[in-house]
C-alpha cells in the first residue's frame, strides 16, 4: 500500500468516521475528509462554509488517493458529475459540522406525499 493511499480512520477529537490521506503527490499534508460524497450543490455549500474539497481518484485501479480541488477542477468537473473519469468529491472534516441532505450525492429521490396524485413509482 502506498503512503498516498487514503484509508478509513476516526477523528481523534470527535471520534467520527473519516477518510485520511495526503492532499497531493508533492508538498502534501495529511487531510481528513467526511466519508460522504457531495453533489455539486454540496460542494458549493462546503466551500461557502470555508471547507476545502477533495476528489478521491483510483490510482492504477487499486488504491484511492485524495486530490485537493482547485477552482478550475470545480468548474470543469462539478461534484457528482459522471463522465469519462468518475470520482467522488468530499469535504474536509470539521467536528460537528453537518451539510444538509441535499448536499449529498447519490441520494434516492424524496418520497412523494400522500396527497399527491402521482403514483409512488
Amino acid at each position: 500500500m502506498s503512503t498516498r493511499t487514503c484509508r478509513t480512520s476516526r477523528c481523534p477529537s470527535c471520534k467520527g468516521q473519516t477518510l485520511t490521506g495526503l492532499s497531493d503527490d508533492t508538498l502534501a499534508w495529511s487531510v481528513q475528509v467526511d466519508p460522504v460524497p457531495l453533489s455539486a450543490q454540496g460542494e458549493a455549500l462546503a466551500l461557502l462554509a470555508g471547507r476545502h474539497t477533495y476528489a478521491a481518484q483510483r490510482h492504477e485501479g487499486r488504491s484511492v488517493r485524495l486530490h485537493q480541488r482547485t477552482r478550475w477542477q470545480i468548474a470543469g468537473t462539478p461534484a457528482g458529475a459522471r463522465g469519462l473519469v468518475v470520482f467522488d468529491v468530499y469535504a474536509d472534516h470539521r467536528c460537528g459540522a453537518v451539510l444538509p441532505a441535499a448536499a449529498v450525492s447519490h441520494l434516492a429521490p424524496a418520497p412523494r406525499g400522500a396527497d399527491s396524485d402521482q403514483p409512488p413509482f
